[in-house]
């Protein structure tokens, strides 16, 4: 079993989306910034555009689709890492001190 960072963009974006690849399903994943919640909140695309989560809110060293049933989701675990256990995300440390980790189905 494997496990790879997720690559983000930096920089303080309020709304991004990437294209990966996890275990050969090809998703979309789409962050979206809530400045009154303080919070990232995430929906996941197919390759096609189609909606497979809507509104999941992005919670540190916690798994992101662990609770979702659907064959179109890839079987391994996104896991919502920090670099030190003091940081709470923010829009400025996603994807630098706050990263995505892919954990492979075993």
């Amino acid at each position: 079993m494997a496990n790879r960072i997720i690559q983000l963009p930096t920089g303080g974006l309020p709304k991004f989306q990437i294209e990966t690849t996890l275990d050969d399903v090809t998703l979309v994943l789409q962050f979206l910034w809530n400045s009154r919640e303080q919070y990232f909140f995430m929906n996941v695309y197919d390759e096609v555009q189609t909606l497979l989560v809507s509104g999941h809110k992005v919670v540190v060293d916690w798994t992101l689709l662990q609770r979702y049933r659907d064959d179109r989701l890839p079987p391994g675990k996104i896991w919502v890492v920090r670099a030190d256990e003091d940081l709470d995300i923010t829009i400025d440390n996603f994807g630098t001190s706050i990263v995505l980790v892919y954990e492979e189905a075993a």
